[in-house]
């Protein structure tokens, strides 16, 4: 049989008193940031109903778009679409100014240089996921999920543990060994809270949003920037609409890492080390955090400059509306 590696010894061979001191020194030195990594913003509604929009309007107005429908040969909810996506330009170039050209749906240099700091800060995670999620996924969320349910780890460990079991019963034949530990896992599973199951499920699904941003296509993206006449970077939104759309979901979906998930990523990745003897811990721990608070802070700074959510919202709804593709109800903006 395989040794088992640092990183399964980290995991399976912790014990209670162990696993709470490395946290103790976790938190300690623990300086990454609680703060929201995007401001909170007003978004539109889940679904427009445009045939409402219009009738909620003023006689002049419904009057002049009935007008205009009558000589344009547009539907009055079309209209009443185009005046709602000039008011989101107004929004998009308001919140930030210098990004996009809005008149000629181009991305501007300024976007070029804060998507190359958000790409050097998914290269953090990138690498942080590498040396624990993607190097052992499966010991990974052991470990994680002996600190995030301690109890249920410590019941799981004494009593659910075969060769304990055996050594603590010696006359017991195989087949009571194999029911007593099962009702043991049983027993033990049952003590997971509801509180502490959703904590879990936030922490997986934050380490899904992770992964995705690490490996967003940036040099893709990036590389499509052209000098334009004056010789900055430019770039037409239209023609990578789906990329944005994607960036835009990801960065939704993402919120600050609790303080648990990235204390079980920085000790995870430290497993190889930790056996040696001159390993400073605090130290390495200290470094780490301030590597992690750096690119935190920059998917910070990215999104407070750069609302994603409300440039997709209205740069896919111009898309569906130059192809003509407007119901005259519930026809739903990307984000709400």
């Amino acid at each position: 049989m395989a040794e088992p590696s640092a990183f399964e010894t980290l995991v399976l061979e912790l014990d209670p008193q162990e696993r709470g001191a490395l946290l103790e020194k976790l938190v300690r030195v623990s300086s990454v940031s609680r703060e929201p990594l995007a401001p909170l913003r007003d978004m539109p509604e889940e679904t427009v109903d445009y045939s409402e929009i219009l009738a909620g309007m003023g006689f002049f107005a419904r009057l002049f778009i009935t007008i205009l429908s009558m000589l344009s040969g547009k539907p009055k909810e079309f209209l009443v679409l185009e005046k709602l996506l000039k008011q989101i330009a107004h929004s998009v170039e308001s919140s930030c100014p210098g990004i996009l050209d809005y008149r000629r749906k181009v991305l501007l240099e300024p976007f070029h240089t804060e998507l190359s700091s958000l790409r050097q800060a998914a290269r953090y995670f990138y690498e942080l996921l590498d040396r624990t999620l993607e190097k052992s996924r499966g010991p990974f969320f052991a470990f994680l999920g002996s600190l995030q349910f301690e109890r249920v780890h410590d019941e799981l460990t004494s009593d659910a543990d075969p060769y304990v079991f055996s050594q603590r019963n010696a006359l017991a034949e195989e087949s009571d060994v194999r029911t007593a530990v099962n009702a043991a896992f049983e027993t033990a599973m049952s003590h997971i809270d509801e509180d502490s199951r959703r904590s879990m499920l936030h922490d997986v699904r934050n380490l899904h949003a992770l992964k995705r941003l690490s490996a967003f296509l940036y040099d893709r993206l990036l590389g499509q920037f052209r000098p334009a006449q004056n010789g900055r970077k430019e770039l037409s939104v239209l023609a990578i609409s789906e990329q944005l759309l994607d960036l835009a979901e990801i960065l939704s979906a993402l919120e600050t890492p609790s303080a648990r998930l990235m204390e079980s990523m920085i000790a995870f990745s430290m497993g190889e080390d930790m056996g040696n003897e001159n390993f400073d811990l605090d130290a390495a721990v200290k470094k780490e955090l301030g590597q992690a608070e750096k690119a935190l802070q920059a998917i910070r700074s990215f999104n407070a400059r750069v609302p994603m959510a409300l440039l997709v919202n209205d740069l896919l709804v111009v898309n569906v509306a130059s192809r003509g593709i407007v119901n005259s109800k519930n026809h739903p903006p990307i984000y709400s």
